[in-house]
């Protein structure tokens, strides 16, 4: 336990420069990049200047300021200045930018059970797959460059930043979640692109965080806890290349059985999580070119993954396993597409057909399809939705994808009532960023999906640790309120405490049969409970932050985007 007291990364965290708690606008993923818009850069040009004022006025340099509960007061009263609406915790947090105490008080979430459903970590040392960042270059290059969002600014690699040790001291305690649940991406091992045939090396095979490393992290996390902190997912892969010989094809999906047969009985998982728009990469189209030409071809997206359907042959096996297995809940990824995706499948036009067809399976939608748009990964705003506007057939941009899939699919939580529970469920982790950074979209994001999936069937997840730690994400959500006159007019649901509260916690909770009420008594006094008092303490004495909160460390600039791949270090091979 005493290895979690401290930062495990070995950077001089004195010489980070100042930053917002929450990032604002600029957004990349290794894939797109999205440029903040003239009203993000004005938020961070007025937030900036405020804090400066307000840490003169409590006696702190403004770095410190901003790791403060009252730093993040100061950054949302700049949010409501320039967007001209009383949501996003105007009310909370006016009179509170230069109060200390009191600013803790009002965000305080640590009262609340806090499940995060969506948290990560890589294999940061290598441990279970020691050449991975050689053999998958892709995504290592990916993590150095734009996840190391604990990181300080500078240019080296950003993956000893992403480890074990960091997960646990910014999920733990560098926040107030309660119990989290750490999922995975999308891998394929060097062995089965062997199998398919991919040219060797092709940068594009490897596990960075396999099965095993997951059960793992739990594991150690709980028994150095003293109590269960984490729950965790398993990868599923099931979708076979599609040049593969029809009993190559068949063998590949018995493996997939196989191996979610393996997570539940010698790991103790208990969920899965898959990647639609993931999957191997044509061979056909890849066969002939070397390392440097498929990773360009990722990048401007003429080589994009085989993705596949929840309702194909390979999305029902899975599911039909994990019924099977007594472990019905599925996490998809939908929406928000990454390195290599088919921005195709990454629609939720599937999820309401396999919710009807398996309705004693918990789907819950990762992003709850968040930027998803068939034909580019380019994002937008979220607005309102009619289903008037579109038939039974469409599939619409974004978040509308999922409710409309829902709605069509006869799911609806329209009308229901407040105790309607189903078994499509939005996960928040991209869109609770959105709406705290920008209000007016939080007002149709929530109000959308508290009217048409319903306020028992949200839940909370932050991405953490990819940006660091998701306390200011936690309390900026804490703060949100809704427009009042944009939930008028389109008959939208208000988030109260209580279902911010369901939101928050609650709900995964039931999901994920964890016993709330065990929970609170359990997890009050265990060791992490300790060090996270130890840490509040020596923020309130001296509130200066060993790591940035929520920010961003990838190009800010179309140009720097493009060096920063262009320049990347990696190996080369011969065509």
């Amino acid at each position: 336990m005493a290895n979690y007291h401290k930062k495990s990364s070995p950077f001089d965290w004195d010489n980070v420069k100042p930053q917002l708690p929450i990032n604002f606008g600029v957004d990349s993923n290794g894939e797109h990049y999205h440029p903040p818009s003239d009203k993000d850069r004005l938020i961070e040009k007025i937030a900036l200047e405020k804090a400066e004022e307000n840490a003169k006025r409590v006696g702190m340099d403004r770095r410190s300021f901003l790791a403060t509960s009252a730093g993040l007061a100061t950054t949302l009263t700049a949010v409501n200045m320039v967007s001209g609406c009383t949501s996003n915790g105007g009310d909370v947090v006016r009179g509170v930018e230069c109060d200390l105490e009191g600013a803790r008080e009002v965000l305080d979430p640590s009262k609340m059970f806090l499940m995060d459903v969506q948290t990560h970590h890589v294999d940061a040392d290598s441990e279970y797959d020691e050449r991975w960042q050689e053999t998958n270059v892709a995504y290592a290059t990916a993590f150095n460059l734009f996840f190391g969002g604990s990181c300080p600014d500078d240019a080296g690699p950003k993956i000893p930043c992403l480890g074990r040790d960091d997960f646990v001291d910014l999920i733990f305690r560098q926040s107030d979640v309660t119990v989290g649940v750490l999922s995975t991406f999308p891998a394929l091992t060097c062995e089965q692109a062997e199998r398919i045939g991919y040219p060797v090396p092709s940068g594009i095979c490897g596990d960075f965080l396999p099965n095993q490393a997951i059960a793992d992290t739990r594991d150690i996390i709980n028994d150095a806890a003293g109590s269960q902190r984490m729950l965790a997912h398993a990868a599923v892969l099931p979708n076979p290349d599609a040049s593969l010989s029809a009993e190559d094809k068949d063998r590949w999906v018995q493996e997939t059985l196989r191996g979610m047969e393996t997570a539940v009985n010698d790991f103790g998982i208990r969920a899965w999580k898959c990647y639609t728009p993931f999957g191997p990469l044509p061979v056909a189209q890849i066969g002939d070119l070397n390392q440097n030409d498929i990773i360009s071809g990722l990048l401007d997206s003429s080589i994009v993954s085989q993705g596949w359907w929840l309702d194909d042959e390979y999305g029902q096996a899975m599911i039909e396993q994990a019924i099977a297995l007594g472990a019905p809940i599925v996490n998809v990824h939908k929406g928000t597409p990454l390195l290599s995706f088919d921005p195709e499948f990454g629609s939720a036009r599937d999820v309401g057909r396999v919710a009807v067809r398996y309705p004693e399976v918990q789907f819950l939608v990762y992003h709850s399809a968040l930027n998803f748009d068939k034909a580019s990964t380019a994002g937008f705003d979220e607005g309102p939705y009619d289903p008037d506007d579109y038939g039974p057939g469409d599939d619409p941009s974004g978040i509308n994808s999922l409710i409309h899939s829902v709605v069509v699919n006869g799911l609806s939580a329209e009308g229901q009532g407040s105790d309607y529970i189903g078994n499509v469920v939005a996960e928040l982790g991209g869109p609770g960023r959105r709406a705290v950074t920008r209000p007016e979209q939080g007002t149709h994001i929530f109000g959308k999906l508290l009217k048409y999936i319903g306020e028992n069937n949200i839940v909370w997840g932050t991405d953490a640790i990819w940006g660091g730690s998701p306390q200011a994400l936690i309390e900026g959500f804490i703060a949100f309120e809704m427009d009042e006159a944009i939930a008028e007019a389109n008959d939208y649901p208000m988030l109260t405490p209580e279902i911010k509260a369901k939101i928050l916690g609650l709900n995964g909770a039931r999901i994920y049969g964890v016993d709330v009420e065990a929970k609170r008594c359990e997890l009050a006094d265990d060791a992490f409970a300790t060090v996270r008092r130890d840490y509040k303490d020596m923020l309130a004495r001296t509130p200066e932050p060993l790591r940035p909160r929520q920010v961003y460390k990838g190009p800010r600039s179309r140009r720097e985007f493009f060096e920063l791949w262009s320049t990347s270090p990696r190996p080369v091979f011969p065509g």
